[in-house]
């Protein structure tokens, strides 16, 4: 039967009176708008305070853990108590998953990750430097993140049919040959590592993986090899530093995702043009400064975001994106918007804040519109439809220099109370 951890914590809970102990499963491997890898000194120091109220209780933990029935299947997951060492683990002939995450264990056990039942290892935020696997067909997700390691593990290749590997904020500097067996691997996160220079070799050893994060590496060029990952649906190269992108990049047909946020582009490169399947394009805070027609290809695109670039104006073409949900192309320097902005009846969340805006078209036309940022325009006329709106949850346009009576004012401020009541914020 299925042990319920849930009654074991209250009884150690009750003998050792921990308070304030977590026991989260935190771990989630779905791609970010921006990762983050630092904490602020606020955050090392309340980690150093939590450590310390913890550390008499460790030992308590492994007698718990080793007190539970070996032929049980059962989720251990003791995230965040400050461990240094894994408990005896092997005993445990039925373990389905893994969770030690947020400890400060440095060695492992290979013994230890041998049940036939394992789907999930999580050992993310450790100080592991070196770790061994035996042959494991049951392994599904491995997460090694902020960890000490400077390669990525050999052994990983006995998981025979591991799914997704979490290796972010290590100080990986290569990625290895046996990638290319591992048949199974759909997602991998190298965010965070010392990658800076990708070897012709490297997308070769992934072309057969969905998903790739390669965030915050300093890459300044990519292979023209690239073109050879056929498979990938996702692409993250947030946070490094590239200007430009190979023409072989056009080949990745089925790509879905396409996040090139925080890096050093001048220009959308021509070759993402051939990417129809986009539905998601990033390239929040670059150089950008004009969009070209031909985005217009992009057919199913349904989220764009351009903001914190220098976009001057957008192109009549964009009228086409018939399936487009979101656009944020806020802190810009837009001082007009284009007829079809009104028109695409799939929008649902929109933002213009923070350009140079005069006029605004009827947005009460969208009729699956959420969202609506205008703030820090130059915007004098209030969009009262708007405010009929059966849809909308949210409208800025507070820093416009909006020409309201007396009478406008009071009855905004009315309406405002009104839709505040249900759920509706407008800030002016």
């Amino acid at each position: 039967m299925e042990i319920n951890l849930k009654s074991y914590y209250i009884i150690i809970l009750l003998i050792l009176s921990i308070t304030g102990a977590q026991n989260l499963y935190a771990q989630d491997f779905r791609a970010t708008k921006i990762i983050r890898y630092n904490f602020d000194s606020v955050m090392r120091a309340e980690q150093a305070r939590k450590k310390l109220a913890m550390l008499p209780k460790r030992d308590s933990i492994k007698l718990l853990i080793n007190s539970l029935p070996a032929d049980t299947a059962i989720n251990l997951r003791f995230a965040g108590y400050y461990l240094d060492t894994l408990p005896d683990l092997f005993r445990f002939h039925s373990l389905k998953e893994i969770n030690f995450s947020d400890n400060d264990i440095q060695k492992t056990n290979k013994a230890d990750f041998k049940s036939p039942r394992l789907r999930t290892i999580d050992l993310a935020k450790n100080r592991i430097s070196k770790i061994g696997f035996p042959v494991n067909d049951s392994v599904r997700y491995l997460y090694l993140s902020g960890n000490l390691l400077k390669k990525i593990p050999h052994s990983i290749k006995k998981l025979k049919n591991l799914e997704i590997l979490g290796l972010a904020n290590n100080q990986i500097s290569r990625i290895p040959h046996f990638l290319k067996k591992m048949k199974h691997l759909k997602e991998i996160d190298l965010s965070g590592n010392k990658l800076s220079r990708l070897k012709r070799s490297y997308p070769i050893r992934l072309k057969h993986i969905q998903k790739v994060l390669m965030v915050g590496n300093h890459i300044s060029t990519l292979p023209a090899t690239i073109g050879r990952m056929k498979y990938v649906t996702s692409l993250n190269f947030s946070k490094n530093d590239l200007s430009s992108l190979p023409e072989q990049f056009g080949a990745l047909k089925n790509l879905r995702h396409l996040l090139f946020y925080e890096n050093k582009f001048r220009q959308i490169p021509a070759c993402i043009f051939k990417l129809t399947k986009l539905k998601e394009l990033d390239f929040y805070y670059n150089q950008i400064d004009s969009v070209p027609p031909q985005i217009s290809n992009l057919v199913n695109l349904e989220q764009l975001y351009l903001s914190y670039n220098n976009i001057q104006a957008l192109p009549e073409s964009m009228g086409s994106l018939k399936h487009l949900k979101y656009i944020y192309v806020h802190n810009n320097k837009l001082t007009f918007l284009p007829s079809w902005v009104d028109e695409l009846q799939s929008l649902q969340r929109i933002g213009f804040g923070h350009n140079e805006l005069i006029r605004i078209p009827d947005f009460s036309k969208l009729h699956t519109l959420t969202d609506l940022d205008l703030q820090s325009n130059n915007i004098d006329r209030f969009p009262w439809k708007m405010l009929n709106s059966k849809t909308l949850k949210l409208l800025y346009i507070q820093n416009n220099p909006l020409i309201l009576s007396s009478s406008d004012r009071d009855r905004l401020e009315k309406e405002r109370n009104e839709l505040q009541q249900k759920g509706v914020v407008i800030n002016y």
